[in-house]
């Protein structure tokens, strides 16, 4: 399963970010692989339509759930008709790590 964590930054070690199409990255975890990437958001500085764009990309990318600590109406209308599942953190307090980590402990 492919996850994507928004986040405020390009590390493990970056804060979580509450924004989903604001986030200035994501983190895309394949549990399948193993394997975690950053890439940088193209929609975060988009006058608007940030979340849609996003979530655009994100299903071109074969995502399967988002964790994110907010979801505007559009983009998650587009999220909930693709079938992909949102998950609603509101700390951002904790670090993209920390929430891998959590990932990890419900294999």
């Amino acid at each position: 399963m492919k996850t994507v964590i928004t986040s405020a930054g390009k590390d493990k070690e970056a804060l979580f970010d509450l924004r989903f199409g604001r986030c200035p990255y994501i983190c895309i975890v394949d549990k399948s692989s193993d394997t975690f990437d950053f890439l940088k958001n193209p929609y975060s500085e988009r006058g608007e339509g940030a979340g849609t764009g996003l979530a655009e990309e994100i299903l071109k990318m074969n995502i399967q759930r988002v964790i994110s600590g907010d979801f505007g109406a559009k983009a998650q209308k587009f999220l909930q008709e693709h079938n992909i599942q949102m998950i609603v953190i509101p700390d951002n307090n904790k670090t993209v790590g920390e929430i891998i980590q959590t990932l990890d402990s419900k294999r």
